[in-house]
């Protein structure tokens, strides 16, 4: 603003000055001041006829106001003019870089226009369009960006749809292009959405150590009134009959809602699924969470669309896909108690309305007796707890019920240590009187692989430092209350909402008998607690850690079951629990060949890594495994792949893949080693873009014009965009030749006559002078 008004009023800029040379003509001087005294003594001439100047201080007064106003007048005949550096033309370059990428497609630009469509009318505009005189005077190169920076000969009409943005890389890229030429400048036309994760600084310091302004056009709304944003969808890969997968949804609103909005699920553009949602709005997060049944068999793609708000500008963010694989992985669970109880039986209903989970139980009914239940031969478990690792790697997670530590043998328990550290498997030990402490667990190797230090046991219920079993009245007990990282853990979440989540938890009937633990161990995370009394530290109730390929978890409780029976019907929070818990515990549970995906979202045109692990029946890796292995692209195509083994990974084998579009693609792969097969396996994924272009899509103003101030350059914009091509005849690193431009016309010093004149006139008529 203030360079504009001293350019106004001095016809050229402060560099101008700072760079150029003021001139005159010094034999005019004494023309100047003869001239100014003349006009000056007729002045004095004409007062002196006058009788009402008689009083010489209105005569000094008004005749040095008159007398300064004849020496400005006089001014220009010195012929002054400044000296400055000029322009040559088409000796020089500019650079206009226009953001191609997804978002500056939204239609939030004057009269309606798209971003990137606003970016051409500055640049094209018949009236004031900016091409024009910048080829007047340099050669313009343009180029569009999105991830990576193109040459343009013209810019093109187009949609954008690049799927992200880096700053970083196209500057970069344009300071190395020009490396030896004189580039006056950098024009770029952004909403400065960079997802890249690369700051840009570094580079635009390039452009300053290089005295290279950026002059930054900044497009799109400062904020969206009304823009939902339906920010993601994730699903459990587990369907449950009769309810189907678990879908949550977080969703955000900028404006006010005042009515609920509406979520479809559609499959080829027909909706099969509805639900109205209460979003806060005002920029904040809603969570929302139900169940989904496909009614499709195998892997589909489904649609979920938030609705859109009234006038919304950025539709984009209120759709995105999910994968649906109706196809089940099956987790075969080894419940084995020392009798049979109440939890056990609340825990058997639990995972028997899971359809992905195979319960089965070993319950000892006394010296070398069991019940047996869920086996699929009658020789399984038929001696009790498996002694073997083939017999034990069979299950991919163990659930140690009130059984005693002598029951096992030393072999038995170096067995479990394998099972989770060597297989992957899971082990949680449960509460009660023949467990922990009380079952005798303490100076066991079972310690060693339990997240929590065992105390202790039979010390009086008094000694609140030693372990014991604690049970209070049926109608009392202690409330189950989840720590932090609880209220976020897949284990114990009932809402994605952390505040409903806990909420959902603090209504849950207290337990009447727990265990008390030691600390945690170091690893180890503390998932939920309860206080003995007011005012006495908290006794950990759960508490998990990881432990060499598996996992362990500690529950200090054997009355979950009044989860169940003192809720309402209908209530399933002890059955999720149960069935979270155990998901948990086999999360690293391998079988004997496993795909696994190098990017949990896969993107078109990105390479993705595809792994194959091959295991033996005692989970040892083989390194001799041959494949039969293809891909089916979405358009159907079988595409045969050799897996290779991988550097330093025993076991494991791998093929580097890059889907052409988006879709869904199917890996299938056939293991064989040894002259016998070890296992088939199917694995489809979802290719998809990403749709980070669209959330919150708003021109991130502040850090455009730090970007700017930073290389010297400056902020406009649209309407303001005219001045650049003006504003780059002042770069350092033009090429220029020395030219005079007169300064006798200055605007400044006309006004400055009249002001003067002004004075004077005022100052006569105040004093009644003529």
């Amino acid at each position: 603003m203030l360079n504009s008004l001293f350019e106004y009023l001095l016809k050229f800029a402060p560099v101008q000055y700072r760079d150029g040379n003021i001139v005159f003509q010094p034999e005019n001087f004494f023309l100047v001041i003869g001239a100014a005294l003349l006009i000056s003594l007729v002045i004095w001439l004409i007062y002196q006829r006058s009788p009402r100047y008689k009083a010489s201080r209105f005569r000094t007064i008004s005749l040095a106001l008159r007398g300064t106003a004849a020496f400005l007048m006089c001014l220009p005949l010195l012929e002054p003019f400044i000296v400055v550096p000029d322009v040559i033309p088409q000796e020089n370059f500019v650079a206009v870089l226009v953001d191609n990428s997804a978002s500056m497609g939204i239609q939030d630009g004057r009269e309606g226009r798209s971003r990137y469509q606003e970016a051409l009318e500055v640049l094209r505009n018949e009236d004031d369009g900016i091409s024009a005189p910048l080829a007047n005077i340099y050669n313009v190169r343009y180029y569009t960006f999105e991830r990576f920076l193109a040459r343009q000969d013209s810019l093109p009409h187009r949609i954008p749809e690049g799927r992200g943005t880096n700053l970083s890389a196209a500057l970069t890229q344009v300071v190395d292009d020009f490396q030896g030429l004189p580039l006056a400048g950098v024009v770029l036309f952004t909403d400065g959405a960079d997802n890249s994760l690369i700051n840009a600084d570094a580079a635009v310091a390039r452009l300053r150590e290089q005295k290279i302004p950026l002059h930054i056009v900044g497009l799109g709304a400062e904020k969206l009134e009304n823009d939902r944003e339906l920010l993601s969808v994730k699903t459990d890969k587990i369907l449950r009959e009769g309810t189907g997968a678990e879908v949550e949804v977080t969703v955000r609103s900028w404006g006010e809602e005042m009515t609920d909005a509406h979520l479809d699920i559609l499959d080829n553009d027909q909706i099969v699924y509805n639900k109205p949602l209460s979003l806060s709005g005002n920029g904040k997060i809603d969570y929302f969470s139900f169940f989904f049944d496909p009614k499709k068999e195998g892997a589909n793609v489904y649609r979920v669309r938030l609705t859109a708000a009234e006038n919304e500008a950025n539709l984009q963010n209120n759709t995105l896909d999910m994968l649906l694989d109706t196809r089940r992985d099956t987790i075969r669970v080894l419940h084995f108690q020392g009798h049979l109880n109440m939890e056990f039986k609340f825990i058997k209903r639990a995972m028997e309305k899971d359809p992905a989970i195979e319960f089965v139980a070993l319950s000892k009914t006394g010296d070398d007796k069991f019940y047996r239940q869920g086996i699929r031969k009658s020789q399984e478990l038929s001696d009790g707890f498996p002694a073997s690792d083939t017999a034990l790697f069979r299950y991919k997670a163990v659930l140690f019920g009130d059984i005693e530590a002598n029951y096992f043998s030393a072999d038995q328990f170096a067995l479990i240590e394998r099972f989770i550290r060597k297989r992957g498997g899971g082990f949680v030990m449960l509460g009660g009187a023949g467990t922990f402490s009380e079952g005798a667990y303490k100076n066991t190797p079972v310690a060693d692989f339990l997240p929590t230090i065992l105390k202790p046991a039979g010390a009086p219920q008094q000694q609140k430092a030693q372990g014991y079993n604690y049970r209070a009245p049926i109608d009392k007990g202690r409330n189950f209350v989840p720590t932090r990282n609880g209220l976020e853990s897949a284990i114990l979440r009932f809402s994605a909402d952390l505040p409903r989540n806990k909420n959902l938890w603090s209504q849950l009937p207290p337990l009447p008998a727990i265990n008390l633990l030691g600390d945690a161990k170091p690893g180890a995370t503390v998932l939920a607690e309860t206080a003995l009394a007011p005012g006495e530290t908290p006794n950990p109730l759960l508490v998990t850690q990881r432990y060499g390929r598996g996992r362990s978890a500690a529950l200090a409780t054997i009355s979950t079951w009044r989860w169940r029976m003192l809720s309402k019907s209908g209530d399933n929070r002890h059955e999720r629990f149960w069935r979270q818990l155990v998901h948990w515990l086999a999360g690293n549970a391998q079988d004997p060949l496993n795909i696994v995906i190098g990017n949990d979202q896969p993107v078109p045109e990105e390479e993705q890594e595809i792994l194959v692990n091959v295991f033996s029946d005692a989970f040892e890796p083989v390194a001799n495994a041959v494949f039969q292995a293809s891909i089916t692209t979405p358009e159907g195509t079988m595409i045969p792949i050799s897996l290779l083994p991988a550097l330093g990974a025993e076991g494991e084998y791998q093929y580097p893949f890059t889907p052409e579009s988006p879709g869904v693609y199917t890996i299938d792969v056939q293991a064989a080693a040894n002259g016998r097969t070890v296992g088939k396996k199917q694995l489809s994924f979802l290719a998809s873009h990403s749709q980070d272009e669209y959330y919150n899509a708003v021109q991130a103003k502040l850090a455009l014009e730090n970007l700017a101030s930073a290389s010297n350059g400056q902020y406009y914009a649209p309407e303001a965009a005219g001045s650049i091509p003006n504003q780059l005849k002042f770069s350092e690193n033009n090429r220029t030749m020395l030219t005079s431009k007169s300064l006798w016309d200055l605007p400044l010093l006309f006004f400055l006559i009249v002001l003067i004149l002004s004075i004077e006139w005022a100052y006569r008529r105040q004093k009644g002078l003529p």
